[in-house]
């Protein structure tokens, strides 16, 4: 959505990977699931018929929601619930974080995330990469991530499954 001379209108995402498929939590899916299902049923009762653009979320009347006035309301379910205040697009960023923290592999984060390449996500969220050299530094020791197992003159690491790039998702 984007606002010209107050309209709001449908506009193409900024790059190629702006537009992509998420992976969501069962339970999200089936929030969202049952919202539609629920929002679909209003709009047969108001006449309005299925949505052809296929929105999860609109206004009463069917139209799109103002992006600014979904702001305004998180603010005030974040004000009236007395969380942390957070912006919604800081909960996009805050996403990112804890998933480089919890050691998914920084190029899947970046597609996640729709960025145009893992530079971006890179430059943007390093800091939040935890113990890159030292894991880095423990599996190239171990030929892998798993515990090192003395078998005649060399090291091995038993049931070797993954490649190099896979290092920070499976530990």
């Amino acid at each position: 959505m984007h606002r010209t001379r107050g309209e709001l209108e449908f506009k193409q995402p900024k790059t190629k990977t702006s537009r992509r498929t998420i992976t969501l939590p069962a339970v999200t899916v089936e929030a969202l699931q049952a919202h539609y299902k629920a929002h679909l049923e209003d709009r047969m009762k108001l006449g309005l018929g299925r949505d052809p653009r296929g929105l999860v979320f609109t206004r009463g009347d069917g139209l799109p929601l103002d992006p600014d006035s979904l702001s305004k309301a998180f603010e005030r379910l974040i004000l009236k619930t007395k969380v942390t205040p957070i912006t919604l697009h800081g909960l996009r960023h805050t996403h990112i974080r804890h998933v480089l923290m919890d050691g998914i592999h920084v190029k899947v984060v970046s597609e996640r995330a729709g960025h145009a390449n893992v530079n971006i996500t890179l430059n943007t969220y390093a800091a939040y990469i935890p113990n890159m050299r030292r894991r880095t530094r423990r599996c190239a020791s171990t030929l892998g991530c798993g515990e090192p197992v003395r078998s005649q003159n060399s090291w091995v690491r038993i049931g070797w499954k993954i490649g190099f790039s896979e290092l920070a998702v499976k530990q």
